[in-house]
């Protein structure tokens, strides 16, 4: 598990490259050889960062690219639609559950 800030932001993203983590400061990255464990675990930790600091909106992504759920303090978690992408082409299904 690797904890950094998030290099990927854009700061002033043309419309075209809006992305959903722009708006996340840190970025928590965990690697595992088993997709099955890894999807697993990586749900796992959500939820108990979530808990931990429900004051934080948080995301969760694989592969950094496809988005599984969002948590905002006052509206809860949120599932995506498998295939989610965290990309300009479906904010219209993510900008409400993230932060800008």
């Amino acid at each position: 598990m690797v904890v950094q800030r998030n290099g990927y932001v854009l700061v002033d993203p043309e419309p075209g490259e809006l992305q959903a983590i722009d708006g996340y400061g840190i970025d928590v990255g965990i690697r595992y050889r088993s997709e099955d464990v890894l999807h697993r675990e990586s749900r796992l930790m959500f939820g108990r960062l979530v808990e931990a600091h429900p004051e934080t909106a948080m995301l969760l992504l694989h592969d950094l690219d496809i988005l599984v759920a969002a948590y905002l303090p006052g509206a809860g978690v949120h599932d995506f639609v498998p295939g989610t992408t965290q990309d300009a082409p479906d904010a219209d299904h993510w900008r409400p559950w993230v932060v800008a």
